[in-house]
């Protein structure tokens, strides 16, 4: 019961207070906490299939529930997820949903939450078949993302759709200056772990069984690090040289730093965000790899703020946006961005990449890349960028396996990878 109330508080904080997955669940599920991966299952799986099991909630209900009582609706989500999700025994779903109601110190809706998933459970086939009417309920997404999907890729936004839906893999970048792939993964086959080596990406591992972090072999020692397999491409496509200046902007949580130093140790990298508390986790990262760089608080944007005036060989620009490509690891997404985010995000995004490329030296490369799937912040936005710049030349990104586009390639979320978007600008 207590793993069910946890959850109801961590959305309770998403869809009512808009606040981050990642953040809630960390604060009310400490990592050693009895029940965290029924916790994690339902607070994710709710945020995923959230049109799906709202539109069965409100149908099933006789009137909306008054403001006060969406833990008592959020609840009834988590039962329904259960119920048609999580091949729990629906006896046992049922009853422990119904008894979590008092721990809300709502006594008086156990019967309205046992009368609705019972209701559920009696007419199931007839909500599978109802939910396929519509779109956004049926593919789980607010209408406005499921439309700029159709816009930007109209052969392909069911399967964005789809993927972003499904349960990601845990994907491992590997140390190769410590220990080859197949190596690292006879460590994981002697754990009782399976794995599998990426296809194209030369550094990423998935493992296919759940499995802590910290528990992974050589973590600590620095054989691995979490990262998607699309964001490992990073490192690889700014081809950094021994001893070159290199700026990362927006650098946190410090992936493609520390990424960038395995590969060359000898590079002078100046790691900068504008967020402090988000430093932090770049210090940890390379203190745990053993790894230097400078790291300091800095808005990419405003670069007269902190600039030493030496130019830089190489830039690696991970600008802030919408996320729409990794929907898949943070569900939230979904619920928290408004459609004038895309928007927002490519003006601030024109506004990084014009302040950092008066920064880069004459025949240094400035790499582009994002977590979003929207024309609007990728290809459309450095149109205007390469248009408005002679001294730009756009690079080929033959490493890449996405669709190739006028300028740069776009991966789509695939069980693979994250959606990511890259462009490579060589100044002449």
């Amino acid at each position: 019961m207590n793993s069910r109330l946890s959850a109801v508080a961590v959305l309770l904080e998403v869809l009512v207070c808009k606040k981050s997955l990642t953040e809630s669940f960390n604060k009310h599920l400490k990592a050693d906490m009895p029940g965290r991966a029924f916790a994690k299952e339902l607070s994710y799986g709710v945020l995923r299939f959230y049109n799906q099991l709202a539109y069965v909630a409100e149908g099933l209900l006789t009137k909306k529930m008054k403001q006060k009582d969406q833990d008592v609706f959020i609840l009834i989500l988590m039962g329904l997820y259960q119920l048609s999700a999580m091949h729990l025994p629906a006896y046992a779903a049922v009853k422990e949903t119904v008894e979590a109601v008092v721990g809300l110190k709502k006594a008086w809706a156990k019967n309205l939450v046992n009368a609705i998933l019972r209701s559920f459970l009696r007419d199931q086939e007839k909500w599978r078949v109802a939910i396929q009417q519509e779109a956004s309920v049926c593919y789980a997404h607010p209408a406005w993302m499921l439309s700029h999907f159709k816009k930007d890729w109209p052969d392909a936004w069911q399967a964005i759709a789809e993927n972003n839906n499904k349960k990601p893999p845990l994907t491992l970048r590997i140390n190769l200056k410590k220990i080859s792939r197949e190596q690292y993964c006879e460590k994981l086959a002697a754990m009782g772990l399976k794995s599998s080596l990426h296809a194209w990406v030369p550094t990423a591992v998935w493992v296919l069984d759940p499995v802590e972090v910290t528990a992974l072999p050589g973590f600590m020692s620095g054989e691995c690090m979490v990262q998607d397999a699309s964001a490992q491409m990073a490192a690889l496509l700014l081809d950094a040289q021994p001893y070159q200046r290199v700026l990362d902007a927006c650098a946190a949580p410090g992936g493609k730093t520390t990424h960038l130093l395995e590969r060359v140790p000898t590079l002078s990298v100046l790691a900068i965000d504008e967020d402090a508390s988000r430093l932090t986790r770049i210090n940890e990262n390379l203190k745990r790899l053993s790894l230097t760089a400078e790291v300091k608080v800095a808005d990419a944007a405003t670069p007269d703020k902190w600039w030493d005036k030496k130019v830089f060989d190489r830039i690696l620009l991970d600008a802030p946006c919408t996320a729409s490509g990794v929907i898949r690891r943070h569900p939230d997404i979904k619920w928290l961005r408004q459609e004038s985010d895309v928007m927002k995000s490519a003006k601030l995004q024109q506004k990084m990449i014009n302040a950092l490329w008066p920064l880069l030296k004459s025949g240094g490369i400035l790499l582009y890349c994002t977590c979003s799937v929207f024309k609007e912040e990728n290809e459309v936005m450095l149109n205007q960028f390469v248009a408005a710049h002679a001294d730009c030349e756009v690079g080929a990104l033959d490493e890449v396996q996405g669709i190739t586009l006028k300028i740069g390639k776009q991966i789509l979320p695939e069980y693979e990878n994250d959606g990511f978007y890259y462009a490579k600008l060589i100044k002449k």
